[in-house]
């Protein structure tokens, strides 16, 4: 496993095609907190819910282990609600196994000359004001789809855009620095005319807004105001560039 900074942990990096990873789901099995982390946990939900009213409380997967062998990565996975998550980021505590799985779409053109990233609402509850990329947090309902129907899914709920199915591959998996999640990093073409420079998203962009830019201007963006998956990219073009 490598480090990268304060931000993250590499678990795994490559390259394939999501249709060469599998990933399971045990329903029987679900993250619980003792009597007393549990009356904290009501308590901590119902006070972040005051601020923020919209938030999900539902089932989202944790990543329980993984393995790679012949080409194909295997994720197994069981559920954790995701007021549990907060507790443990409130009291500073590990996330059980490797965390909530998500991920993170590196969305470009075909030619790889633009990049599609936007910052965080300033309201958000999760990193606000962070540059990121889209994407989001697997639910317990995704386990019944494949890991692109379910990234896909979540693409659609973020961002107003048209990707090529066919270009979705994986290139890491990394581990937030805080150990609360587990992040696939993923790289996929749009199909859309990049020459249109803004895009609508949903209520987690500042203003509704994304936005393609060069991939020159990556080098630009402050690394210590970076979500994961944008962090890892702007490491690997400095990597790359430095060669």
């Amino acid at each position: 496993m490598q480090r990268m900074g304060n931000y993250e942990e590499i678990l795994w990096e490559g390259r394939i095609p999501l249709s060469s990873v599998i990933w399971t789901f045990d329903p029987n099995k679900t993250f619980k907190f003792s009597p007393l982390f549990e009356e904290q946990r009501q308590q901590i939900w119902n006070a972040m819910c005051k601020t923020h009213p919209h938030l999900y409380d539902g089932q989202i997967l944790i990543l329980n282990d993984f393995s790679f062998e012949k080409n194909i990565l295997k994720l197994n996975t069981w559920t954790i609600r995701f007021s549990c998550i907060q507790v443990f980021l409130k009291k500073n505590l590990e996330v059980p196994k490797f965390g909530g799985l998500g991920f993170q779409a590196i969305i470009t053109d075909p030619t790889y000359s633009y990049l599609l990233i936007g910052e965080r609402a300033h309201t958000s509850e999760y990193k606000p004001g962070y540059k990121a990329i889209p994407g989001g947090i697997f639910e317990e309902s995704d386990s019944k789809k494949s890991l692109l129907e379910a990234c896909l899914r979540e693409l659609k709920e973020e961002i107003q855009i048209d990707v090529n199915p066919e270009s979705f591959f994986i290139i890491a998996m990394v581990r937030e620095a805080s150990k609360l999640g587990t992040c696939l990093i993923i790289e996929v073409e749009t199909r859309e005319d990049v020459s249109q420079q803004s895009l609508y998203g949903n209520d987690e962009w500042e203003s509704n807004q994304l936005e393609w830019i060069e991939f020159s201007q990556v080098f630009d963006l402050k690394h210590k105001h970076l979500t994961e998956g944008l962090h890892f990219l702007r490491s690997k073009l400095i990597e790359k560039n430095s060669l």
